[in-house]
């Protein structure tokens, strides 16, 4: 049987707290991910507790927007040029 690769996988979420669904789901998907031998990593805007990220990093990408919706094109954006150098190691 081929040797899986092992892939680097970011998660990128706007806010990262406990108890909301969609970031317990990134959470749990991310721990999935990197329990199948993967490297994986989480960026977001905003950040009020990582501590159940599980040892996975976290890193917060500056986003000075106050309001919802102007938040996400430039997390987007940020997102996007930190990690678009990510396949090479």
């Amino acid at each position: 049987m081929p040797e899986k690769k092992q892939m680097r996988i970011a998660f990128g979420i706007v806010s990262l707290f406990p108890g909301g669904g969609l970031q317990r789901d990134c959470l749990e998907i991310a721990k999935l991910v990197r329990d199948s031998g993967h490297e994986v990593t989480i960026y977001a805007c905003r950040l009020h507790d990582h501590s159940s990220a599980d040892e996975i990093p976290v890193f917060v990408l500056q986003n000075d927007a106050k309001q919802k919706h102007p938040i996400h094109l430039p997390f987007a954006n940020t997102f996007h040029k930190n990690t678009n150098n990510r396949t090479s190691r």
